[in-house]
């Protein structure tokens, strides 16, 4: 269930309010009851229904390509934990935004007309990135950032390779990954999703596995060229006895590890 999982929680974080309430009318949509058992359970009971995927197209008809992000994590010798992540969500106008006496004024104002419209004035825009930090007896033994139009993907697969497979980041990063729906653009600049098929570029996977996912039920679109929905995810493990700091970055960035 890990694929359609990651699949509702992308709607939840990009989907209008207003859309969200009329999909899922039976969910409380509040930010307090967002951690709660209830709306777990019936957002659950969603995720099991065979017909959720095809309703959820007209809520995703838009291209989410964030650009020119930054992740940074720090761990201090105190144990104290920072996980950062900026982005100016670069889509429509170019890798800088559009400058207006000397201040940036990032896509967001481009392609997130309708969370602009909701914010309201002067208030601070809503972000969907996921900086994490994982507690365990209440100290941090995780850190984690991820950037990139597959960024909760990213997210998602890699703690549970570090958090249930015990791998460190390094070795987490490196793991082939899904990359998210298929889609392609329409010459009118809307998304064609195919919300049912899985991007899996060809190789990453041993043929005996997808022949798996197939059986199961998972329809697959396998690609040779560079997956449309890529997230890039760093992490930091936290080892408190013996004391050992490990980190990974994917190849693909330009970043490293590095302690002092």
């Amino acid at each position: 269930m890990r694929q359609p999982i990651s699949r509702l929680q992308r709607i939840l974080a990009f989907a209008p309010r207003v859309a969200l309430k009329e999909a899922f009318p039976d969910v409380d949509w509040s930010p307090a009851s967002g951690v709660t058992a209830e709306t777990a359970e019936r957002l659950w009971a969603h995720i099991r229904r065979s017909d959720w995927q095809p309703e959820m197209l007209r809520l995703l008809n838009l291209a989410f390509t964030p650009n020119h992000s930054a992740g940074v994590l720090a761990v201090d010798e105190q144990g104290n934990v920072a996980s950062i992540l900026h982005t100016c969500n670069c889509y429509g106008w170019g890798s800088t935004g559009i400058f207006v006496d000397g201040v940036s004024i990032p896509d967001s104002a481009s392609f997130q007309q309708q969370q602009i419209a909701s914010a309201g004035a002067g208030v601070r825009l809503p972000d969907p990135s996921n900086p994490v930090i994982v507690l365990k007896g209440g100290r941090p033994m995780l850190a984690s950032a991820a950037v990139g139009s597959g960024l909760h993907e990213a997210t998602l697969q890699n703690l549970i390779s570090v958090l249930d497979f015990e791998m460190d980041p390094k070795a987490a990063v490196d793991q082939p990954n899904y990359h998210g729906p298929s889609y392609e653009m329409t010459e009118s600049g809307q998304v064609r999703l195919d919300l049912e098929k899985e991007i899996i570029l060809q190789g990453d996977f041993p043929e005996a596995v997808l022949n798996g996912l197939r059986a199961r039920g998972q329809p697959l679109r396998l690609t040779t060229a560079a997956p449309p929905m890529i997230g890039t995810w760093i992490g930091i493990r936290i080892q408190v006895t013996p004391r050992e700091l490990t980190g990974g970055v994917p190849f693909r960035l330009r970043a490293y590890v590095e302690g002092y």
